[in-house]
């Protein structure tokens, strides 16, 4: 479970990772890239 929350973070650059919690388990996991305008 870690593991999943760990690479979900490390393949955003710029952006969110949301974690779904029920019932004390993750059941999902979503990742926002936000782009970055100079």
């Amino acid at each position: 479970m870690v593991k999943e929350i760990l690479s979900a973070i490390n393949q955003v650059r710029h952006g969110e990772v949301t974690i779904i919690v029920q019932d004390s388990k993750v059941i999902q996991i979503n990742k926002v890239e936000k782009r970055r305008f100079a």
